[in-house]
């Protein structure tokens, strides 16, 4: 009587064990499914490409541009991207603010490979003049697929800049960038 119990006991325990690994398997997402990811910038994260340029806190994580010497050869400033090697980046947007009297900002997603002492434009993205908050993107599917040895960039180019104490006509405020990877990624 003891035995049959037990065969009992061994073959139910055996039936739950099929039981939860029919569930475990049967849950596991497929190779071919891809995490979103998202990462986000405040303007205050951006540093200068000119060391006669910094950046001035207007709010919100927003800068605008103070002109620190008579002259400047670059009127950018830049986000350094961390990303995963593998990652497929899919939008690059950018909120900023613009009621420049010369022209709005120029805004590019790029890739320094410093191997090679080479730069190279991803995707310019698009800008118009707007004296509130505005935000613009770049999609693709994807805009580009993340390499090892490469660094990715987003550069803000000023159209205007003021003295310490301002006005500023051009606010950036920061930029979120989203991007897919085939097994979970962390940059």
């Amino acid at each position: 009587m003891r035995f049959l119990r037990r065969s009992h006991l061994v073959l139910a325990a055996t039936a739950a064990a099929a039981t939860v690994v029919a569930v475990v398997v049967g849950g596991v997402t497929s190779a071919s499914a891809a995490t979103a990811y998202s990462v986000t910038y405040a303007g205050t994260d951006a540093h200068t490409l000119d060391p006669n340029m910094q950046p001035k806190y207007k709010g919100g994580g927003g800068v605008g541009a103070v002109a620190t010497a008579s002259s400047l050869d670059i009127h950018a400033m830049e986000f350094g991207l961390n990303l995963p090697v593998g990652a497929k980046v899919t939008s690059v947007a950018v909120s900023y603010t613009s009621c420049s009297p010369a022209a709005p900002p120029t805004i590019s997603f790029g890739v320094d490979t410093p191997t090679t002492g080479s730069s190279a434009q991803i995707a310019a993205i698009p800008t118009s003049m707007h004296c509130g908050v505005t935000t613009v993107s770049k999609t693709g599917s994807p805009l580009t697929t993340v390499l090892a040895g490469q660094r990715y960039v987003v550069d803000f180019t000023f159209t205007t800049y003021g003295a310490y104490n301002g006005p500023f006509n051009e606010v950036l405020y920061g930029t979120t960038v989203k991007y897919t990877c085939d097994a979970p990624c962390v940059p």
